[in-house]
């Protein structure tokens, strides 16, 4: 299978001290945190990133692989600063140099990385957030809940990596039977 390496770097900031540069890593990959306040409640915001919805293979440090429909994603927020969670407003300092390289993908490494997109997807359902994965695996889904794991798996299902390998795994068959139907009943 295909993928494409990337090696990025964020020029923007200081490593690992900045804040500049963990908003940078946060807006790629995304994160959720937890707040609680002085009441005791605690609240959980979940963020995205460019790649949280994308299956992924985090080779090394500035180094990603990922499946083809991510690569215009991740270059378009390379160029812009826009992700789905924040937006760089100050582009002055914005510099982000990276190189792209077409590769082979083992199927093994594949299929680890979308069950990996699987665990760290987070579908907004009425009873809170659930895992894709978890909602895959639910014997029936509700018109409500089929609309939203279509729309939170539609990356991972239209990857060429799922694609090849969906026949070969029981949960990508199931996710792939339900993203069908909520696509007839929609």
């Amino acid at each position: 299978m295909k993928g494409f390496l990337i090696r990025y770097r964020y020029k923007g900031a200081e490593p690992s001290s900045s804040y500049l540069y963990q908003r940078f890593f946060r807006a790629l990959y995304g994160y959720t945190q937890v707040v609680t306040k002085s009441n005791g409640k605690t609240y959980v915001y979940y963020r995205e990133g460019v790649l949280t919805t994308f299956p992924f293979i985090r080779e090394a440090k500035n180094t990603v692989v990922i499946p083809s429909n991510a690569l215009e994603p991740l270059i378009t927020f390379f160029k812009t600063g826009r992700n789905p969670a924040h937006s760089f407003e100050d582009l002055s300092s914005w510099d982000v140099t990276y190189y792209v390289e077409e590769i082979n993908v083992e199927e093994n490494s594949a299929l680890r990385a979308i069950y990996a997109a699987l665990n760290r997807i987070l579908v907004p359902l009425e009873e809170g957030y659930v895992r894709l994965r978890e909602l895959t695996q639910r014997d029936v889904l509700t018109s409500n809940e089929l609309a939203a794991l279509r729309t939170k798996a539609k990356n991972v299902v239209e990857s060429d990596w799922f694609q090849h390998l969906k026949d070969r795994d029981p949960l990508l068959e199931r996710l792939y039977v339900y993203f069908n139907r909520a696509a007839q009943i929609l």
